[in-house]
């Protein structure tokens, strides 16, 4: 989900989540989705479909339940989705998808798949024990993290990486019987705080990291449409383009990063020791390029099938006239 914010933008608009804001900010929001793989020695994300809203609900919730839908038409056999932090185990799981691994929030919460023994007195129990993958705080009283049903580890480099597994849950609403989930929750000494991944496939956990870990290259399409081409700061107000600049700023930056990528790499000075074939540095050499010195395409790239016989041709098209007489004339509008 990526969300272009729009803060004064009057009318129908949407919200996202912003991280640095802490809460949802007016925003034209849009769902993207890519097959990773490889352009050369550099990990690539080639689009296969955006997702806009619908002009009669531009709701985030409505948006995600489309690019769910969208998705699942999509993923081929032996493919797995890997989905970002805006969705949730229960909305891909009513969606009816295939494998996917989902990052869970700090405070997720589950139940486990089968139900906990009569102990005797009361009614029967209808839902299975609650799982806590993270120990938090309520009202300063602390709440304990559930034991993990399993643990492993393994070495990056020179420092060692450590995850803990719950196997066989539901989400917290289910009762059990459903289609069972696992949490991981990966402690890296890298980062401040743990990774919780949720995931149907029954893998490692050191598969579900290489798998999340390699979705990151569908954040470089967002980044080159912002920051690179400048659709961060680029406004318009029309109903259609407001969505559509994003959408089309999308797939440009895609363009752009497939460019570099199969291009040779160009350092952007002398201080440049480790060149890359990033989209940043292809920029910065196409900015010093006059649009006159790129070769000629041969023939006709695309014919534009437009209505003109209702304008002025040849010298009757610019000829000046008095501005009394152009407003005495009726409005005539453009197909």
């Amino acid at each position: 989900m990526i969300g272009f914010y729009r803060p004064q933008l009057q009318g129908a608009v949407g919200k996202h989540y912003h991280s640095q804001a802490d809460k949802a900010l007016p925003a034209v929001s849009v769902g993207i989705i890519g097959a990773v793989g490889s352009v050369g020695l550099q990990r690539f994300a080639l689009p296969r479909a955006i997702v806009c809203p619908e002009a009669g609900d531009l709701s985030e919730k409505a948006l995600k339940k489309r690019t769910i839908t969208r998705a699942k038409e999509g993923l081929q056999l032996g493919e797995a989705a890997v989905f970002d932090a805006g969705f949730s185990a229960e909305e891909l799981l009513g969606g009816q998808i295939g494998d996917f691994v989902v990052r869970g929030a700090s405070n997720f919460t589950a139940r486990r798949n089968f139900l906990p023994l009569y102990k005797g007195v009361g009614a029967h129990p209808k839902y299975g024990e609650i799982v806590r993958p993270l120990a938090r705080t309520y009202k300063d009283n602390e709440i304990a993290a559930t034991p993990c049903d399993a643990t492993e580890r393994w070495k990056v480099g020179k420092r060692t990486v450590k995850a803990y597994i719950w196997k066989d849950l539901v989400p917290e609403g289910s009762m059990p019987g459903g289609r069972s989930l696992c949490c991981v929750v990966i402690v890296d000494g890298k980062y401040k705080h743990p990774l919780v991944l949720v995931s149907t496939l029954c893998v490692t956990a050191y598969a579900l990291w290489c798998l999340y870990y390699d979705r990151w290259p569908i954040e470089q399409i967002p980044l080159c449409a912002k920051q690179m081409l400048g659709a961060v700061r680029s406004f318009v107000f029309s109903n259609e383009s407001r969505v559509r600049l994003p959408v089309i700023s999308l797939l440009a930056g895609s363009v752009l990063s497939y460019v570099a990528a199969s291009s040779p790499a160009v350092a952007t000075g002398f201080w440049d020791r480790c060149v890359r074939p990033t989209c940043g540095r292809l920029r910065r050499v196409l900015s010093g390029l006059h649009f006159r010195d790129l070769p000629e395409p041969a023939g006709q790239i695309r014919k534009k099938e437009s209505v003109t016989e209702h304008l002025p041709k040849g010298v009757l098209g610019h000829r000046r006239r008095k501005a009394d007489a152009i407003l005495d004339e009726p409005v005539r509008k453009a197909a």
